[in-house]
């Protein structure tokens, strides 16, 4: 009985320590071993057109944005050359991962309708200067792709990533007053 009550016990704790790795990220998923950012943002009560606006308006000013290219239901850009700001987000730069501080690129892509946007992102990855490319997939996925490392300083990493990914593209209602 012992083992069994034990047994029930290790396997509990053992789902529940995975799916609060899974829950560490709101935004980085993954698919087929591939790394992306995924987020929808809200616009209220704006009308298509209005959210197309809001985002031809802001997207194109963006720091380190290159390739902005509009079809029309979609937008297209790179980000290239861009330094994550982690310590806008509570890290240190002695305990914070070292990859963060070399150029940070990826593909972006933007899709809307009523009243929100989807920035989707891909093909991210940092240029190092030692190591030359480090795709995030491999920094923030375990060996096979299955899952997300479970480090305690690459889930930093990755929050941070996140945060500043989710903060780059959030844009703001454009305001009738002044």
């Amino acid at each position: 009985m012992k083992k069994i009550l034990l047994s029930g016990i290790c396997l509990i704790a053992l789902l529940l320590n995975s799916n609060c790795i899974q829950a560490q990220y709101d935004y980085l998923k993954f698919e087929n071993t591939q790394l992306y950012f995924e987020k929808v943002y809200s616009l209220d009560s704006l009308k298509s057109l209005e959210v197309e606006k809001n985002l031809l308006l802001g997207i194109p000013k963006l720091k380190d944005v290159t390739n902005f290219q509009k079809s029309p239901d979609i937008i297209t850009l790179k980000i290239e050359n861009s330094l994550i700001n982690y310590r806008k987000y509570g890290g240190k730069w002695a305990t914070t991962a070292a990859f963060l501080n070399n150029p940070f690129f990826a593909d972006v892509s933007i899709v809307w309708k009523e009243g929100k946007y989807k920035v989707t992102i891909s093909n991210m990855y940092f240029n190092t200067a030692g190591f030359g490319i480090m795709k995030s997939s491999n920094i923030f996925l375990k060996k096979h792709g299955s899952e997300f490392d479970s480090r305690e300083n690459v889930i930093l990493a990755g929050q941070y990533v996140e945060k500043y990914l989710a903060d780059l593209f959030l844009i703001k209602k454009e305001s009738k007053d002044w």
